[in-house]
């Protein structure tokens, strides 16, 4: 059920990408996240198993 596996994530993926910010520290994730709207679809890249793909979801209000 949630927006990121809706959209193709899966375990063990490794975030390297959030709404065009590049994620090396815990730093850039929360920054990242912090520029995130509800219902505004944004891309996330990843690594997964040394390939990097490319994803978009959607954020959704936590119930």
């Amino acid at each position: 059920g949630a927006p990121a596996h809706k959209a193709g994530l899966r375990g063990g993926d490794i975030l390297v990408g959030l709404g065009g910010t590049e994620i090396k520290t815990i730093h850039d994730y929360v920054k990242a996240l912090d520029k995130l709207e509800i219902d505004k679809p944004v891309s996330i890249v990843v690594r997964r198993k040394g390939d990097r793909k490319t994803f978009t979801i959607v954020p959704k209000a936590r119930d």
